[in-house]
């Protein structure tokens, strides 16, 4: 059944601004299943300035209650997983219990992070009598994350979970072919959980279109990517930019955690492999001023 697929900007459906979508096929049987919206410069503007006007009131919000919504999100996540997996077996052509599964890791990641909004602090540093220093870590505003094809809700979920429970906003620009989780976690989120529209937005369409329009945002300060070498090069402009972080990331490697340190300009990065490999966290920081430090 042919369906059509729009942009979901500020807690809206919203169509492309050029009326211009793109046919999607079943890889299983090759035949036509529906449209995508292809999105542009001017369709990615929008939704970056939609996260960039909710990431105040976001950030503002106690940890506990971010929590509180991301948890919300993992639990409806897998009420919802047999609808869910159902659009990914469509999209990817993968068997029923290997989208399930992947959906289910999603639902993980959310799950996971949700209980950690309280465990990012600075610290106080004792430099002796009559002085007070410390460290605070804050969000760094807009995050862009650009999703490969191949396992799609799970790899949206391992980026944009720790990007919100840090107190960021997200702009999401799946793979073109398999959008469909993403637009639909994305209305749960704002319709179902009590996210606020802006906080997780999500624009589709092609990479050399909407990709290149999201990494060269001037809003957007920091963006997490996954995907083949031609991906890559398009991002790369991006990653010359000493005051916007890229984490070129692999298929084993997860988002940081997106903060940033206010006294000593460095950042911070939690990061842990695939839920269902292994977990682990660890700290790396940067000058911003030297150039952002890109894990290998």
């Amino acid at each position: 059944m042919a369906h059509q697929l729009d942009h979901y900007i500020n807690g809206q459906t919203r169509p492309p601004s050029s009326g211009v979508y793109l046919d999607s096929f079943e890889p299983l049987c090759g035949q036509a299943s529906g449209a995508v919206a292809a999105g542009n410069a001017e369709d990615v503007a929008v939704a970056v300035e939609a996260a960039s006007a909710a990431q105040a009131a976001w950030r503002a919000r106690r940890p506990i209650e971010r929590g509180r919504i991301m948890l919300a999100l993992a639990a409806k996540i897998r009420e919802q997983s047999a609808a869910l997996s159902e659009i990914e077996r469509r999209e990817t052509g993968k068997p029923p219990w290997q989208a399930a599964a992947e959906i289910e890791v999603a639902a993980q990641y959310f799950e996971f992070y949700g209980g950690l909004v309280n465990v990012f602090q600075g610290e106080k540093i004792d430099l002796g009598s009559g002085y007070h220093s410390y460290t605070s870590r804050e969000p760094y505003g807009v995050v862009g994350v650009i999703t490969p094809w191949n396992a799609p809700l799970n790899q949206a979920g391992r980026a944009v979970a720790p990007a919100l429970a840090a107190g960021n906003t997200v702009v999401l620009k799946p793979s073109e072919f398999t959008s469909g989780t993403s637009v639909a976690v994305a209305r749960i989120a704002v319709e179902e959980c009590g996210m606020p529209p802006g906080v997780l937005n999500v624009v589709l369409g092609a990479g050399a279109d909407c990709g290149s329009a999201l990494v060269s945002h001037p809003l957007v300060r920091k963006v997490a990517f996954t995907g083949s070498p031609p991906g890559r090069s398009a991002d790369r402009p991006h990653r010359r930019r000493p005051d916007h972080p890229s984490d070129p990331g692999a298929g084993w490697k997860i988002a940081e955690y997106h903060f940033r340190r206010r006294q000593s300009r460095s950042g911070y990065s939690g990061r842990g492999s695939s839920l269902h490999h292994q977990c682990w966290t660890g700290v790396s920081c940067r000058d911003t001023a030297a150039g952002p430090a890109l894990h290998p």
